[in-house]
């Protein structure tokens, strides 16, 4: 598998968390689990364009290939792309020796009112 060579840009995976502020409410952010170089593979077909309350949203698919490692990653967490935030689909396994870890997530766009 010749990923190696595709994987040339930063890919931050982030995980959700839940912390007590002072008055004991909840406060959810999301922390950066760790940084790795990625493989992106924009999906043509999986842009697409979803009616939803009378608002119309776009959302962007994209692949991201990134070498597996001691590293976990499941659709709770997200990933941040060139500044973009990225819901995640699902995480594969793959090659010959499941070193690569395929990433399928897409990007929701502004929602515009019809």
């Amino acid at each position: 598998m010749d990923a190696i060579g595709k994987m040339n840009t930063r890919l931050t995976v982030q995980g959700f968390t839940v912390a007590r502020d002072a008055e004991g409410g909840e406060v959810k952010t999301w922390t950066d689990r760790f940084i790795t170089y990625a493989g992106a593979e924009f999906m043509p077909v999986g842009s697409d364009e979803k009616f939803a309350s009378n608002q119309m949203t776009t959302r962007t698919s994209v692949r991201f290939t990134i070498r597996k490692g001691d590293r976990e990653i499941s659709a709770k967490e997200r990933l941040v792309y060139d500044g973009k935030i990225y819901e995640i689909d699902s995480v594969l396994p793959i090659g010959m020796r499941q070193v690569y870890l395929l990433i399928e997530a897409f990007q929701i766009g502004e929602n515009k009112t019809i």
